[in-house]
């Protein structure tokens, strides 16, 4: 779990362990899907293993809007699905992003009621279970670069309001 937080260990990489017939992805193996280890961190008092789990930097909130990205070599339309003042949760139909990659990204007006564009870090990446070809939808997480300061502010205002 905390590889996994830490962004050594990615949802898509390739584990195995005594009992399991073959190499799966993380995402596809139940002790690690998200509401097992959110109910892990809900249920858990001893402070060693609550300090194992990352805590989120920013208040993050269900947030839709279309929006385009690019790293100058191709072009990808999504859909953001949350929002936070230091990033966002993105699907893409697209699995060839990885953490690390640099994107720009233009957030097209939702119910901020202006668009925006920000240089964005890819942190994660979260496949859907099953998932087996390259067009399938993939959750993105990014973590805002240089997000404009009147931006800041109105995703702020959206988040506090939440």
């Amino acid at each position: 779990i905390k590889l996994v937080q830490e962004k050594s260990l990615f949802q898509f990489d390739f584990v195995w362990r005594k009992g399991l017939e073959q190499w799966n992805r993380i995402a596809e193996i139940p002790d690690f899907s998200h509401d097992r280890i959110r109910n892990l961190v809900l249920a858990e008092t001893d402070k060693q293993v609550v300090d194992v789990f990352a805590r989120r930097k920013h208040k993050r909130v269900n947030y839709e809007c279309e929006v385009v990205a690019h790293d100058n070599k191709s072009l990808w339309k999504g859909k953001c699905v949350e929002l936070s003042i230091g990033g966002a949760g993105i699907v893409f139909e697209n699995s060839l992003l990885l953490p690390g990659n640099k994107i720009y990204l233009h957030f097209l007006p939702g119910s901020l009621s202006t668009p925006f564009n920000v240089l964005s870090e890819v942190v994660s990446k979260k496949y859907t279970k099953g998932i087996r070809s390259q067009g399938t939808p993939v959750i993105y997480g990014v973590k805002f670069i240089n997000l404009h300061r009147n931006d800041h502010e109105q995703i702020k205002a959206v988040t506090d309001a939440a």
